[in-house]
């Protein structure tokens, strides 16, 4: 049997990884979000949309999220969607998915960054919100990375 070195091809790779984010300026964020559930102007094909506030960060801004995947699971609901952040200096759009207690209330959702305009062109993000449900829609917390090159 012929061995193989891989440490070339491991290099290669996480050169090609690394290089394109070697003058990236990256930028913790973390802070508080609210959104509340809206029926007009929503485009789900599931029926769900939010709109909401991010009051911290590079994300600072106004949201709008619209769920494209819905699938429960007894008190679970596990949800997919495109979740967008207007800022003073670009736009963010990520896709996200997450799961919702209904007995708790609590929920957890991940986001990772797919476009971007303005100073979030070229922008690589990965964000983890948790929180709860209100009478009017969701309160939480987020954090992540925000890079930028």
């Amino acid at each position: 049997m012929r061995k193989v070195n891989w440490f070339p091809y491991l290099f290669a790779t996480v050169s090609f990884l690394i290089v394109p984010m070697a003058n990236a300026v990256c930028e913790p964020t973390l802070g508080p979000i609210t959104s509340t559930l809206v029926g007009a102007g929503c485009t789900s094909p599931v029926g769900i949309c939010t709109t909401g506030t991010i009051s911290a960060g590079p994300l600072t801004g106004t949201t709008f999220f619209s769920a494209t995947s819905l699938e429960v699971r007894g008190q679970v609901l596990f949800f997919c969607g495109v979740f967008t952040v207007f800022t003073a200096t670009g736009v963010a759009s990520y896709d996200t998915c997450g799961t919702l207690n209904q007995t708790t209330g609590k929920f957890e959702e991940t986001f990772t960054l797919t476009s971007g305009a303005g100073s979030f062109t070229d922008a690589t993000s990965r964000l983890v919100s948790t929180g709860s449900s209100t009478p009017t829609g969701f309160e939480g917390n987020f954090e992540g990375v925000v890079c930028s090159n």
